[in-house]
């Protein structure tokens, strides 16, 4: 999945920040040349397409959250909390996107 999301921001010219791909969720500090919630959509169409490809027995089943938590940062220090929040300590805190 990894290279799905690396690939998917390359092709669109998104800078990654940070990024953590796990089983059940993705957590992704990227800079975006759209909306989030447009940007959002596109990478899950993306992934979606290329991790169905690469397992069938994932082809009409449900991938991901019916929505996912997006923020706008508006700082060099928001986008360094969200990049701590990512690789750091992710679970169990709510970061800081002020």
């Amino acid at each position: 999945m990894r290279r799905s999301v690396d690939g998917a921001c390359e092709r669109r010219e998104w800078t990654i920040h940070a990024r953590v791909v796990q089983t059940q969720h993705i957590h992704l500090v990227v800079v975006a040349s759209m909306p989030v919630s447009q940007a959002l959509r596109q990478l899950k169409g993306e992934v979606t397409r290329a991790l169905r490809e690469e397992h069938p027995e994932l082809v009409g089943r449900p991938i991901w959250a019916r929505h996912g938590n997006k923020w706008v940062l508006y700082s060099d220090d928001a986008v360094a909390g969200a990049v701590r929040y990512v690789l750091d300590d992710h679970h169990g805190h709510t970061p800081n996107h002020g």
